[in-house]
């Protein structure tokens, strides 16, 4: 049976569109990856290579892009169902994987590069490991005999459905110009709530301005100032 997920719908309906995906990829790959990736070819994918086993597991969106001006990759954003970090996440990510060179074989194209985003967003922290952290004390030898299974994990423990919603909808009425692209604001109110208490510290007992406390915890000045009216305080 199919896992409901009420966090399908609201990332499907941000990341479906390509400017807000091209700026989570931005910010979550690393400078080096992501710099090499044309977020200008981003073209949504609309098969899903999620199979009955793994639908328990994930929901998925898909892109197609080239990196490098030549290589045609695929970059799927993996929507976590479960509110808690799995073990062996890896076994699951190379059971999609197949599912898509798979049907690169049955479409008789060449295999393509994939590189797999895990949308977490559970409590628990989820501790990112490499496959072969899983065989302790094992020798070089032997590791050339294991698969590497490489992900990157964007966590958005914090954010509300809500907040995911509204993220969506803040536009500029005069300009018609994105006042933030929602990648960006989940990603900025993820560090602020990790950072929430010491903004209030700062605010209340050393008594320093908004504008001083963002410089001090590099955070945006609005987030700065939502976390204080949430806490009443201006």
């Amino acid at each position: 049976m199919k896992t409901i997920n009420p966090h399908d719908k609201f990332f499907k309906e941000a990341f479906s569109k390509k400017e807000e995906a091209g700026d989570l990829i931005k910010n979550v790959l690393p400078e080096g990856l992501s710099n090499n990736i044309d977020v200008s070819t981003l073209q949504l994918d609309s098969t899903s290579y999620i199979d009955e086993e793994l639908q328990e597991s994930f929901s998925d969106l898909v892109y197609n892009c080239v990196y490098k001006g030549k290589t045609k990759i695929k970059i799927t954003l993996l929507i976590e169902h479960k509110s808690y970090a799995v073990d062996y996440p890896h076994l699951q990510l190379l059971k999609y994987l197949q599912k898509i060179w798979e049907a690169n074989i049955k479409q008789k194209t060449a295999l393509v590069p994939v590189i797999p985003i895990l949308v977490y967003h559970g409590k628990e922290k989820w501790d990112k490991i490499k496959f072969e952290d899983y065989f302790p004390g094992i020798d070089n030898e032997l590791k050339q005999f294991l698969v590497s299974i490489f992900h990157y994990v964007f966590s958005n423990t914090v954010i509300e459905d809500k907040e995911i919603v509204n993220a969506i909808s803040l536009i500029s009425e005069k300009g018609g110009n994105i006042a933030m692209t929602t990648a960006t604001k989940l990603i900025n109110k993820g560090k602020l709530e990790g950072k929430q208490e010491d903004v209030v510290k700062l605010f209340t007992k050393i008594g320093l301005s908004v504008e001083q406390i963002a410089n001090t915890l590099d955070l945006d000045k609005s987030f700065v100032e939502m976390a204080l009216k949430e806490q009443g305080l201006i």
